[in-house]
């Protein structure tokens, strides 16, 4: 159904409107064949006009907030001078450009027709007739040529269409009939009104029904350009900042049925084991996500000792009060049996007041962010109480609008994360390639045969039997290593990525090293090993790695060597250059290299797609956010 108005009343009108509209029409194509329009027509008409002036007089009214306003058109420039005093500026300008002084004939109409009281005046004092021949050819559904509205006049008496002449009867002003094309003739009547009777000022000559058609589509695009400016542009100062005015500001608690932080293992006499139930921490909660790796467990013994309420339910958001990831939120979306540990915060959202999504969104807006770590306890690390949390203010729209933001980052965020697990699958397969042909040492022999399983030679060596033609060394005799450079010039507003030892920082205006490159994470994430397919920044907590390897392979290679081994520093740990060039690592012989990328730079390829199309909506997602959080950008309902 088509909506003509974000308010029900001036909807409803419009909705009137445009059916009288269509009924109008099709009496007057009725009319054209009597060659006149009967009372009861002319009636319609002026009810129909006066709709549509209904219908900004009632968009006026809200705008100005007055009971019985009138939507302003003016006989002169000083005349609308005057009606715009009091006016808000945002709305002089639409205003201006649809008053009739500045020769805009159909307003100067539509204002006339509506403020005569008697219809009687609309009765049309002319016709005329009008042609139109449609010429296209035989048997065909496509028109090679149509002329409205024409007078046909010239030596040669014919027209050409698609190179055929077609002649003319000037005498009945009609193509003549010519084997191979088929005409299709129109001739009506149009009435038109003569407005000498309603105002001297009244353009002559004015087509009945094209009008009735435009005043239409101008009063839609009137009610549209006013009302995108009324929805948006209506604010109000609140102690957290200027929101849309009908925007409600509340505490955390209020929107709230309960929350509470995660099990102590301490007080509450917990033990962590390696198998059971999976307690889920604060590093496993980012941003959107919840990571169900890397996690710690507790028996059915511990299990039953926590609490219920640290034990979430699909529909909760989990929030991270304390730590490094500090202010990260993630929605819980399935009843999956796990429970949160202390460094987690378990909030049960009132669904008639807020929708969990989000409120994932509201507590991750970069805005909301900052607001709560202004309101940090510790100086040592990042933390906020669950008491002042629960008394920080947030403007919240209404369900129906927070349904419509969460659905647009919400379609989004889908999106990243499909590409993500595309990316997983993809990787793990080159993973369990990788596995079989450089640990198990099944490549292929030269017959396509697994190389160990089918017999191949094998050389004894400090890491045991290995193929004959490969070869044991140390990391840096055959690698380059280098660190990163600084981190200056990173911030969201640039083009080129920028990546540390944990993955993408931001991004900067300029790139300092070419794609693709594997780096190994030498500070804070320790370990951590990326391959970068785009030109970029990489700081100096990553390692780059090069030698005359494919980037693909070297970056399978990486992951699948002993570098914990060289992890120093029990405070800060660390991989220096020195310490990883002394790694002992065993080299597969270029030829096996070679097919082995051949096979898997087709999976690498899809995954750099992905990879780069997350980066572009993750910035899409990220730019929209705070807009769509503090209504700067307003969605329809």
């Amino acid at each position: 159904m088509i909506k003509f108005s974000k308010f029900k009343d001036i909807d409803a009108v419009m909705t009137k409107a445009n059916k009288m509209l269509l009924d109008i029409e099709q009496g007057y194509l009725k009319c054209l064949q009597e060659e006149k329009i009967p009372e009861s027509l002319l009636v319609d008409i002026k009810d129909y006009l006066a709709n549509l002036r209904t219908s900004l007089d009632y968009l006026w009214c809200k705008i100005s907030n007055v009971s019985n306003g009138y939507f302003p058109i003016a006989n002169s420039e000083k005349e609308f001078n005057n009606k715009k005093v009091g006016v808000d500026k945002k709305y002089v300008d639409i205003l201006k450009k649809w008053q009739f002084y500045d020769e805009n004939n159909w307003i100067r109409c539509f204002n006339l027709f509506r403020n005569k009281n008697s219809h009687v005046t609309l009765i049309p004092q002319t016709k005329e007739e009008l042609r139109e021949f449609s010429i296209k050819e035989a048997n065909s559904k496509e028109k090679m040529v149509t002329f409205s509205g024409c007078t046909f006049t010239g030596a040669g008496n014919h027209i050409s269409v698609g190179g055929m002449p077609v002649p003319i009867d000037l005498e009945t002003q009609s193509p003549k009939n010519v084997e191979g094309l088929d005409i299709e003739r129109k001739i009506w009547v149009n009435f038109l009104f003569d407005g000498s009777s309603i105002s001297s000022d009244f353009p002559t000559g004015v087509s009945a029904l094209p009008f009735l058609k435009k005043s239409f589509k101008n009063v839609r695009q009137i009610l549209a350009e006013l009302e995108e400016v009324f929805c948006i542009g209506k604010f109000k100062k609140t102690e957290i900042g200027i929101i849309p005015e009908e925007w409600e500001t509340l505490s955390l608690n209020s929107f709230l049925i309960a929350k509470n932080q995660g099990v102590n293992t301490t007080t509450e006499k917990v033990s962590y084991s390696n198998t059971g139930i999976p307690i889920v921490r604060a590093n496993n909660v980012s941003d959107y996500k919840i990571d169900y790796e890397d996690l710690v467990y507790v028996d059915d013994i511990n299990y039953l000792k926590i609490r219920k309420e640290c034990r979430p339910k699909d529909g909760d958001v989990l929030y991270t009060p304390i730590g490094s990831r500090f202010g990260s939120a993630a929605l819980v979306k399935e009843n999956k049996e796990f429970g949160i540990a202390w460094n987690v915060m378990r909030m049960q959202p009132n669904n008639k007041k807020i929708i969990s999504s989000f409120l994932v969104y509201l507590l991750n807006n970069p805005e909301n962010k900052m607001r709560i770590r202004s309101l940090n306890a510790s100086s040592t690390m990042p933390f906020v109480s669950g008491i002042e949390l629960g008394k920080t203010k947030f403007s919240i729209p209404s369900i129906d609008e927070q349904k419509q933001i969460a659905e647009i980052l919400s379609s989004l965020d889908d999106k990243i994360e499909l590409n993500r697990k595309i990316n997983s699958n993809l990787e793990k397969i080159a993973s369990l390639l990788f596995k079989q042909w450089f640990i198990d040492f099944d490549f292929p022999n030269q017959n396509g045969k697994p190389y160990k399983s089918s017999g191949g030679k094998m050389i004894n060596s400090e890491w045991g039997e290995i193929p004959s033609n490969w070869i044991t060394g140390r990391f840096g005799d055959y690698f380059d290593i280098e660190y990163g450079k600084s981190s200056k010039d990173i911030n969201e507003g640039g083009v080129y990525p920028a990546y540390g030892a944990g993955g993408l920082l931001g991004f900067s205006n300029s790139f300092d090293y070419k794609g693709p490159q594997a780096i190994i994470g030498c500070r804070g994430t320790c370990g951590n090993i990326s391959i970068i397919f785009e030109d970029s920044k990489i700081t100096h907590n990553s390692l780059i790695i090069s030698n005359e390897w494919e980037q693909i392979f070297l970056y399978l290679y990486l992951k699948n060597i002993n570098i914990e081994d060289v992890i120093t520093g029990s405070t800060q740990p660390q991989i220096t250059i020195k310490d990883l060039s002394s790694l002992n690592v065993l080299l597969p012989s270029r030829g096996v290299i070679n097919i082995f990328s051949q096979i898997i730079d087709p999976f690498f390829l899809n995954i750099k797609t992905n990879l780069l199309e997350n980066i572009y909506l993750n910035k899409v997602r990220d730019s929209l956010l705070p807009r769509l959080m503090n209504g700067k950008i307003r969605v329809k309902i």
